[in-house]
């Protein structure tokens, strides 16, 4: 069975909080969590402390790459907590992968507590954009572009040498301009993948994060659009070649990948 989602990049994964103050247009958890009757439309970016989530998630997960922070983001106002989590899961005899909208002042902190164990970390950068307009747009309370890419130089300058990994997870890519995000941040890649992905199940959760509007529905449509098969075709064959991309699932089904191998009668 091909892995989806988190389970391409990780074994596991833990979270601290139900919601998340980062406002996703297309978070699946949110969407998730509405369905599932946990909060109501609305209440999502009002993060609350839930540590019953976070003991079923890691229990039992040992000597595994857990991604921390699968449902939420890791920003200054809970870093404490944060640390004390990432704590845990290291001292479990788990070795860790932190994606995030990232702030600068948060990778400062966790770079400075963990120093002596950056070779337990990976580090995927979430970028689905170089505008910052478009990406406020889509996730309205996280950092802008420049903070992300400052974040990374930080990474790549201080954590990369110290052992850790350090990559971008471009899911999902917010334009279609995705060669700016490999162009201005590949060269800070170390030891991980520059992920692209599509927006999966778009419609479903956006009639519930933001409500099914002439506005959302012209945005998707748009979003649909570069991301046809052809569209991901010719993203594929431009750098099928370049050892540090990873076409995130279901872009490999969609454009006829099987096993590994570009199967051209499949498009």
């Amino acid at each position: 069975m091909k892995k989806t989602g988190t389970r391409e990049i990780s074994d596991a994964s833990a979270s601290s909080f139900l919601g998340c103050k980062n406002g996703c247009s297309y978070c699946w958890a949110y969407g998730l969590a509405v369905r599932r009757g946990r909060v109501k439309p609305g209440e999502w970016e009002d993060e609350k402390f839930d540590e019953t989530a976070f003991n079923k998630h890691t229990k039992g997960r040992k000597k595994k790459r857990v991604l921390y922070g699968a449902t939420h983001d890791l920003r200054m106002e809970h870093i404490d907590v944060h640390v004390q989590k990432i704590r845990q899961i290291l001292n479990d005899g788990n070795d860790l992968v932190i994606t995030s909208k990232a702030f600068p002042e948060v990778m400062k902190r966790i770079v400075k507590d963990f120093s002596d164990e950056m070779g337990r970390f990976v580090f995927l950068m979430d970028i689905g954009s170089t505008d910052t307009r478009v990406i406020r747009w889509w996730e309205k309370n996280t950092s802008s572009y420049e903070e992300r890419a400052e974040a990374m130089k930080f990474l790549s300058e201080e954590a990369v040498p110290l052992g850790a990994k350090l990559g971008i997870i471009a899911e999902p890519l917010l334009d279609n301009h995705p060669e700016r995000i490999i162009e201005q941040l590949g060269g800070y890649v170390s030891g991980a993948k520059i992920y692209l992905g599509t927006m999966n199940q778009g419609a479903n959760i956006l009639s519930i994060t933001k409500g099914w509007t002439p506005e959302i529905k012209k945005a998707y449509d748009q979003l649909v659009q570069w991301q046809a098969r052809q569209n991901l075709r010719e993203l594929y064959l431009k750098y099928r070649n370049d050892p540090r991309i990873a076409f995130k699932n279901p872009i490999p089904q969609r454009i006829g990948i099987l096993d590994g191998r570009w199967d051209p009668d499949a498009l």
